[in-house]
């Protein structure tokens, strides 16, 4: 399990970038284009209190069974996907 641990004003910026470079275009899904969500900025700057806390309960189920690696910033994100690359 690859769990991408930024910190969240890295999140926000970019979600913000995504939209701002990519608005009302359908960048994701067919018929899904990118728009501005307030909601979503909220679940982003929420998550360390509300959603964190469930990731890591669930994961802590599987203690023992499942290889968690965190990656907390992009130059790490990187390093690993690299490493990885190598190992294949």
């Amino acid at each position: 399990m690859i769990v991408l641990a930024f910190p969240r004003r890295v999140c926000i910026y970019r979600a913000l970038k995504r939209v701002a470079l990519n608005w009302h275009r359908d960048t994701q899904a067919l018929g899904c284009p990118e728009h501005f969500d307030v909601t979503f900025l909220r679940w982003l700057w929420e998550f360390p209190y509300n959603g964190r806390p469930k990731l890591d309960a669930a994961l802590q189920r599987f203690d023992g069974h499942l290889e968690v690696v965190y990656l907390r910033t992009t130059a790490g994100a990187r390093r690993y996907l690299d490493k990885v690359g190598r190992d294949r």
